[in-house]
């Protein structure tokens, strides 16, 4: 019988830094990347479901990971890390091996993103104004431009699947998500109110919070907003590579959690305690 997502994380996590607790099942994946606390650190593991085996990619003292990202060929993990006191870019293969460090500034360097033909990575960083705003870089870290120049905050990037735009949370003009073109042109905006914009692998629709802090689905086309009505209060959604699901951390009941739950509203499942396992875990594309 196959060991559902959820039921191979707490196997296998367990023997790795001491995970007590898990539930849920009927995640669609293969392989998950994610940040684990190991009890001194945070670190980057990769869990493979079929063989309900957990291995941590990186044991390094010296960093600290965040925001893990795939590559769209599935090969390479781009994460930001803390190394004290400089918070950049870098790249390592799913193998655990060859990692990279993309930037190295004074300023702070977070949130990678790839671009769809993966030749290139946005990301948040303060360099320059000290601002939160947008930049883009080659895969190899070079060619750095900036897309964003605002006194305020932009963050949280999300490239279109056709990678003409980037869609961007901006506290701007009261805060909400934004877009702009693949060059730095045209920033509009787009939902006032949301946060940390998703879009589906298809293109068609856009995953964001909302100021009250439940998830909702826009469709690009009609501009239909859909409201999954969620319990607790959510953060950082997330889609599955086949579009059929979401999965995000939600507060409730005074602890955090990740859950899952299909992209119409249906069959919510719980997930994990992000008490044991950093947030934010990112499905391996298919």
């Amino acid at each position: 019988m196959r060991l559902t997502v959820a039921a191979a994380l707490l196997a296998a996590f367990t023997l790795v830094v001491g995970l007590t607790r898990a539930a849920g099942q009927g995640l669609r994946s293969e392989e998950i990347a994610f940040i684990g606390y190991t009890g001194v650190q945070y670190d980057l593991f990769m869990m493979d479901v079929n063989r309900n085996f957990v291995r941590q990619l990186l044991d390094t003292p010296d960093l600290h990971e965040s925001s893990p990202v795939w590559s769209p060929d599935g090969t390479q993990l781009a994460f930001s890390a803390l190394n004290d006191p400089n918070q950049d870019i870098y790249i390592i293969n799913a193998a655990g091996v060859n990692l990279r460090r993309l930037t190295d500034d004074p300023a702070g360097d977070f949130n990678p993103q790839w671009s769809p033909d993966g030749r290139q990575i946005a990301f948040v960083s303060t360099r320059g104004s000290g601002d939160l705003n947008l930049f883009v870089m080659d895969v190899d870290g070079g060619n750095v431009r900036q897309l964003t120049e605002d006194w305020r905050v932009d963050r949280s990037p999300a490239w279109s699947p056709d990678g003409t735009q980037i869609a961007f949370y901006s506290n701007r003009d009261g805060g909400g998500v934004y877009l702009v073109d693949a060059d730095g042109s045209n920033e509009r905006p787009l939902v006032a109110g949301g946060d940390f914009p998703a879009w589906s692998p298809d293109g068609t629709q856009l995953a964001f919070i909302s100021l009250n802090r439940n998830i909702y689905v826009l469709d690009m086309n009609s501009r239909r907003q859909r409201c999954l009505e969620l319990e607790g209060s959510q953060e950082a959604v997330a889609w599955s590579a086949d579009g059929r699901q979401l999965v995000f951390m939600s507060y409730r009941q005074g602890r955090n959690a990740i859950y899952a739950v299909n992209a119409d509203g249906s069959d919510e499942q719980f997930v994990m305690n992000t008490d044991f396992v950093g947030s934010f875990p990112v499905w391996r594309p298919t």
